[in-house]
């Protein structure tokens, strides 16, 4: 199938970077768990199980003591992956993405919706050009089986509020994101080396409009 990019067919060459791939939506986990241990000295410790357990599954190796443990099951969890690599990097960006959807139809007979949305979008360098500079941006909507690649974006972004919207084919797209924390440092790639110049949040809430064009009726 074709293959879709924030930056056209001139994300194929080196030159334009940095690239980005989403390799796999709505996967799911065959089988794992997260231990999560609390100790005296930190507050939560996220650890690898298979360094910090056992064969009885009793907690080993670890500094500090270990008041109490919390384990989460990820058995048929669903999971997301993507890339991104090349030589530079964004100076500013935006990235969503959502693959949770409580079901608000009592007739849809499921808990949750077969709805995965990605969306991603910024600044990129223009090689060549004296160090100009382009907006780029994507909408990627996995839904019931089809996939929905959305390459005409507009978006108006601040942190605690996203909204971004997409056109494809007869589709039209709005997703609309929001937040009340104030979001967690993250190290990023700059030309001084890594610093902390953005900001994540796991906390945020999405709701997604999908209509069709010709009806104007809402998917």
């Amino acid at each position: 199938e074709r293959q879709y990019s924030v930056a056209g067919f001139l994300a194929s060459f080196p030159a334009f970077d940095p690239h980005y791939q989403v390799l796999l939506s709505r996967g799911k986990v065959p089988w794992g768990y997260l231990s999560v241990q609390h100790t005296a000295n930190t507050t939560r410790t996220f650890m690898d199980t298979a360094s910090v357990t056992d064969e009885n599954d009793q907690h080993v190796g670890t500094h500090g003591a270990s008041t109490s443990s919390t384990v989460y099951d990820l058995t048929n969890a669903t999971i997301y992956l993507e890339k991104n690599w090349g030589g530079s990097f964004p100076k500013k960006w935006f990235w969503i993405q959502a693959n949770t959807f409580r079901s608000f139809s009592s007739s849809a007979g499921l808990p949750y919706l077969d709805l995965c949305v990605t969306s991603t979008g910024g600044l990129r360098r223009l090689p060549f050009l004296n160090e100009q500079e382009e907006e780029v941006a994507l909408i990627a909507l996995h839904w019931n089986g089809k996939f929905l690649p959305f390459p005409e974006v507009n978006y108006s972004i601040q942190w605690g509020h996203w909204t971004v919207r997409g056109v494809y084919g007869d589709y039209i797209v709005e997703l609309e994101g929001s937040c009340q924390e104030k979001g967690f440092p993250v190290n990023c790639p700059t030309s001084r080396g890594m610093e902390e110049i953005a900001l994540e949040t796991f906390r945020g809430k999405l709701r997604v409009k999908l209509f069709e064009k010709s009806s104007k009726k809402v998917v």
